[in-house]
């Protein structure tokens, strides 16, 4: 059993112990808005310090381990403090209190501030690892350069021609062609071969801006609302409840949906959006910019399909389906389909990135059945 403070920067939030096993004891609260997470109970803190970790599955997880000697994804957070560029939290043993934020913050120290540790041969000192944090199945690391945090995330084993950072391509020249500012911009690496090896994107993060999933806002479908539809109409009131523009919300999410339903993104769950906030005063400062597309473009399905089929593909999102989905929209024409790209282009991007003649053809194919399908919703009567 360790003891550990969960710290905001330099601001004690919590006292607690925790086992090897990561189950909570004693859990005392100094700073309750501070608290990352809904509730204040062990339950809750620990499932906030578990889903930190690396998930178990990740191929890179047996890697690490080895060569840092850690037995586990919990282990290796602690041990790198749970530090992450996404926001300001930080967990400190509480052997070393006297460590600021100063001392150890990833953005001041981006190669890595060297701690002490005490064993029983006297005092030792680590270099702090800036990936411990990294949550996501795809094999992922951090990259600091031109005084920035980036993440680069690898193909996922087994997906054909790394279709999923490609896609993360495509979804952002979707969002440049409509002429939407608020997304992240992801750019491909290739091989010596031309094939596609990873992508990357810059932190959207940084020192005076916060990441918080809309999970942690309000809880979404695990939270207090009955139906997924009350889950987001609660998180748009919390958002504008906190300082947020109630038509800036809006129409962010209903751009959102109906460009997920155009790429057909199967992903669109609850950690994979939120709000920036201030990490000195808390604020509201705007949405956090669309971001993790991938799952998305049939990248796992190369056999094309009709409109029916499409429209049944199950999604893990807001709502437990692409219908349920789109009836959250209000502004049905937030998306203009006339400024998208047409089949042929959307192939020709494909084929550049490495995707064969054939499977790119699928995947234009199918992009042009959801734009038509889009504007059959957009034209439908919603009376």
């Amino acid at each position: 059993m360790t003891k550990y403070i969960l710290k905001h920067r330099n601001r004690d939030v919590a006292f607690f112990a925790m086992d090897e096993d990561g189950d909570l004891y004693s859990l005392e609260i100094a700073s309750p808005e501070y608290m990352p997470i809904l509730g204040n109970g062990p339950k809750n803190l620990a499932e906030w310090i578990q889903n930190r970790a690396i998930p178990e599955g990740r191929p890179d997880l047996s890697r690490i381990l080895l060569e840092t000697g850690c037995k586990t994804a919990l282990e290796y957070l602690l041990q790198n403090l749970a530090l992450s560029p996404s926001d300001s939290y930080w967990i400190c043993p509480e052997s070393l209190k006297g460590i600021t934020w100063e001392e150890i913050s990833l953005y001041q120290h981006p190669d890595g501030a060297r701690i002490p540790f005490f064993t029983s041969r006297g005092p030792t000192y680590r270099t702090i690892q800036n990936d411990s944090a990294l949550t996501g199945s795809l094999e992922k690391y951090n990259v600091y350069r031109q005084g920035s945090w980036h993440l680069v995330k690898n193909g996922a084993p087994g997906i054909a021609f790394s279709l999923q950072n490609i896609n993360e391509a495509f979804a952002s020249v979707i969002h440049e062609r409509l002429g939407f500012a608020e997304y992240t911009k992801y750019t491909l690496c290739f091989d010596e071969h031309g094939t596609c090896e990873s992508c990357s994107c810059r932190y959207f993060t940084d020192e005076s801006h916060e990441l918080v999933s809309a999970y942690y806002v309000t809880g979404g479908i695990c939270g207090q609302a009955k139906t997924p539809q009350e889950a987001y109409q609660e998180y748009i009131d919390t958002c504008i409840a906190n300082g947020l523009d109630h038509n800036y919300v809006v129409h962010f999410m209903d751009y959102m949906i109906l460009t997920d339903f155009l790429i057909t993104n199967t992903d669109r769950h609850w950690e994979n959006f939120g709000i920036l906030r201030d990490p000195d005063t808390l604020r509201f400062l705007t949405l956090a910019p669309i971001f993790d597309s991938g799952t998305s473009m049939l990248y796992d399905d190369p056999v094309s399909k009709t409109k029916h089929h499409l429209m049944n593909i199950g999604v893990h999102g807001l709502c437990h389906s692409q219908a349920e989905n789109l009836c959250l929209v209000r502004d049905q024409k937030a998306v203009d389909v006339s400024r998208l790209p047409d089949e042929r282009k959307t192939a020709e991007f494909y084929m550049a990135c490495g995707v064969p003649v054939e499977r790119a053809a699928q995947i234009a194919r199918c992009f042009e059945l959801k734009k038509d399908m889009l504007l059959e919703f957009q034209n439908s009567d919603t009376d």
